[in-house]
């Protein structure tokens, strides 16, 4: 899946038009849409902008992959969760431990302000 397929994915997800992310990145509407279907490069900068608008990292924009993320909700079972009844690829448990980490990460962050606020 390309980066624009990506950016057009993770929009929906979080049930935003085309026309807000274009506005809040500085560019038409129309520039948006072909950046989303491929026909124009997504700049590192217009990546971070993206990001910030969708409150994530532009690496986890990289990263994603949302046959994980559908298959998780939707393969949900008694003890766990099942993703994809079928063994993952090398990348994708790459993905998947990368993902992990950057959450263990924030999580610790948010814990270390909550304590903090806790104090005052």
């Amino acid at each position: 899946m390309g980066i624009g397929n990506k950016i057009k994915v993770l929009r929906e997800i979080k049930q935003l038009t085309q026309i807000q992310v274009a506005e809040s990145i500085g560019i038409s509407q129309g520039s948006y849409s072909r950046l989303e279907i491929g026909e124009t490069e997504v700049t590192y900068s217009k990546l971070k902008k993206i990001s910030e608008q969708f409150d994530m990292k532009p690496e986890e924009i990289i990263a994603f992959d949302e046959r994980i993320i559908f298959n998780v909700m939707n393969n949900k079972i008694a003890n766990g969760l099942q993703i994809n009844n079928q063994l993952l690829t090398a990348d994708e448990k790459n993905i998947l431990k990368v993902q992990l980490e950057l959450l263990k990460i924030e999580n610790t962050h948010l814990k270390f302000i909550i304590e903090n606020l806790l104090k005052k």
